[in-house]
């Protein structure tokens, strides 16, 4: 689904895929993946309790990213 990155949050948690341009989701291989500018930002898998697991891996590319990371993060901290 089609969305602007400022409504990404909801998005990233729960786990739905998305793309907002440069800032993307989506299931691979058993696992929600993040990308920002298709680099892999984070990568989350939903436990048998319902509760979300995410990781972030802070990559050094631009402010944009960082912003994605900092989105990303927000929306998987319990």
């Amino acid at each position: 689904m089609k969305i602007n990155v400022n409504d990404s949050l909801d998005y990233l948690a729960s786990l739905q895929e998305f793309d907002a341009g440069n800032l993307t989701a989506r299931a691979e291989n058993g696992a929600y993946v993040v990308k920002s500018y298709g680099v892999v930002i984070g990568r989350a898998v939903r436990l048998p309790n319902g509760e979300v697991m995410g990781e972030v891996f802070p990559q050094k590319y631009s402010t944009t990213t960082t912003r994605h990371e900092n989105i990303t993060r927000k929306a998987w901290v319990s």
